[in-house]
């Protein structure tokens, strides 16, 4: 993901993904956390910083610029798909 934003990307220690962000806002629900920001700073833990290979970046940039030129082409026959 981070060579296809250009940008550094931050894994999470939790790899549950939305069963975890229920569990986040059930403890806000329970008055356990005031918000969802405060449980959040309590309870997500970063992982892994991902940094973008340069020469994945361009390629990925370069199918972006393709897609778009053909997409007004496409368009009408997404809805179709």
């Amino acid at each position: 993901m981070a060579s296809v934003l250009a940008k550094p990307v931050m894994t999470l220690e939790s790899q549950e993904g939305s069963a975890y962000g229920a569990a986040i806002l059930a403890l806000v629900g329970t008055g356990a956390y005031g918000n969802v920001e405060e449980a959040c700073r309590a309870v997500i833990r970063e992982g892994n910083r991902v940094t973008p290979n340069a020469s994945e970046s361009q390629s990925y940039a370069e199918l972006h610029r393709v897609f778009q030129a053909i997409y007004p082409a496409l368009k009408p026959v997404y809805g179709r798909l």
